[in-house]
C-alpha cells in the first residue's frame, strides 16, 4: 500500500532531507513550539506585551468607560480602532507610543483602546474603514480630529496638539 508502515513512499523518502533539517534545527531552537523555545513565562510575556503594549499608556479598554472618566477629568479622550494582527497597529505600538514626547502629550488624553473585530458596531458608528483609526474626543462627545492610517512620532505628536485645543 502507498504509504503504509512497511513500505517506504515516494512521498515519505522525498520528505527525508527535510526531516533531517528540521531535527537539525529542532536542536538549535528553532522548528519548536514557542512555549518549548522559551518556556512558559517567555511565551507568557510575549502574550502580554502584544494585548497590552510595552509603554507606559494606560489604555481604557471600553469606550464608556473611557469617556466617563474624560467627562469627570475634562479631558478630551483619544480613541484608537486597532487589531492586533494589523502590522500597522504594530509598528505604532512600538515606535510611536514608546516615543517619550508622545506619552507626554498622551497624558492629556484619556486613552481609550478598542478592538475593531471585537467592536464592530462602534467602529462603524464612526465609520471606521481601516485601521490604525485615531479619534479626539472632546468630555460632550463633539469629535475634534480623526486619522486613519499609520503615522511617525512625529506626525502622531502634531496630531495630537492640533486636535487637543481646538
Amino acid at each position: 500500500m502507498f504509504g503504509s508502515d512497511h513500505t517506504p513512499s515516494v512521498a515519505r523518502r522525498a520528505s527525508l532531507p527535510a526531516a533531517v533539517a528540521l531535527a537539525r534545527s529542532s536542536r538549535q531552537g528553532l522548528g519548536r513550539p514557542l512555549a518549548s523555545r522559551h518556556g512558559w513565562p517567555g511565551w507568557l510575556a510575549l502574550l502580554l506585551v502584544t494585548l497590552v503594549g510595552c509603554n507606559a499608556i494606560a489604555w481604557e479598554t471600553d469606550l464608556e468607560t473611557g469617556m466617563a472618566r474624560a467627562r469627570q477629568e475634562g479631558r478630551r479622550a483619544l480613541v484608537q480602532f486597532h487589531t492586533l494582527a494589523n502590522p500597522d497597529c504594530r509598528a505604532m505600538e512600538h515606535e510611536v507610543f514608546a516615543d517619550q514626547e508622545v506619552q507626554e502629550l498622551m497624558a492629556r488624553f484619556v486613552p481609550i483602546r478598542l478592538d475593531a473585530v471585537l467592536n464592530q458596531k462602534l467602529a462603524q458608528q464612526f465609520n471606521v474603514e481601516v485601521v490604525p483609526t485615531f479619534l479626539i474626543v472632546r468630555p460632550d462627545r463633539q469629535l475634534a480630529g480623526i486619522y486613519s492610517g499609520r503615522m511617525s512620532a512625529e506626525k502622531f505628536r502634531l496630531f495630537l496638539i492640533r486636535h487637543g485645543y481646538n
